[in-house]
């Protein structure tokens, strides 16, 4: 199979075997893998300033790791680097949750990575299982996003049934610790499901008070990066 640009993205919860797949395509394709979990990485920036030169490249040849629980985030990863390829693996909880387990590193936190990925995920853009070899060409179709890199329906996967089902999905683990303030959020409390910055997944249960407050320290960041923006563009058109 001869294609100019071949960028394989690759989907799912930890422990689905993403990074073992990487390296198979990476030594039959000659590809390179870029792995957020690699320790050249320092930042989440990092890693994306990357992906994007990854997109802004005729030529790019590689394969990309990210969870992409949702939909959303999914079609933002494909847009970030123009994939020609997109994949899901996803063996189940039990099986991924072993593999957490067997590997002895941060397991708390890969559980809770596993118990998030699949608390978020949807299959809106029928994303394909890895076929076992690599298609001559994708037939994966991602959602669309607007102009500000959210989806359409956002708003209706967040909060209708979708949001609902994920909410069920928490309170069967209640009581957990709160993820703003730390806590334990307790069965029959007032309380939130906390989205991530990107409005793309799930982080947990918060204290309905603590979400809140969260939100509102979240939208003065982003007025205060307005604000910044403005007066450095002020300023340049002065000087120039």
């Amino acid at each position: 199979m001869t294609v100019p640009r071949l960028v394989v993205l690759l989907f799912g919860p930890p422990g689905a075997g993403k990074s073992t797949l990487a390296h198979e395509l990476a030594a039959q394709l000659g590809l390179q893998v870029l792995d957020r979990d690699d320790h050249q990485w320092r930042s989440e920036r990092q890693f994306r300033a990357m992906l994007r030169t990854v997109g802004a490249d005729p030529n790019a040849s590689a394969v990309v790791i990210r969870t992409g629980a949702s939909s959303t985030a999914r079609a933002k990863a494909q847009q970030l680097v123009r994939a020609t390829h997109g994949y899901l693996l996803d063996p189940g909880y039990d099986v991924c949750a072993q593999r957490v387990r067997a590997r002895r590193r941060q397991v708390a936190d890969s559980l809770r990575g596993v118990a998030a990925w699949y608390a978020a995920h949807d299959r809106v853009d029928r994303v394909p299982a890895w076929p076992g070899a690599l298609d001559e060409h994708s037939t994966w179709q991602p959602i669309r996003l607007t102009q500000r890199g959210t989806s359409y329906t956002e708003k209706l996967q967040r909060y209708g049934a979708a949001h609902q089902a994920a909410r069920r999905a928490w309170k069967d683990k209640l009581p957990l610790p709160c993820t703003v303030c730390g806590r334990l959020v307790l069965r029959g409390s007032d309380w939130h499901l906390d989205h991530t910055d990107d409005g793309a997944g799930y982080l947990g249960p918060a204290h309905a008070g603590c979400n809140t407050s969260k939100g509102g320290r979240k939208g003065g960041r982003a007025r205060a990066r307005r604000e910044r923006h403005d007066v450095a563009t002020a300023t340049r058109r002065l000087v120039l």
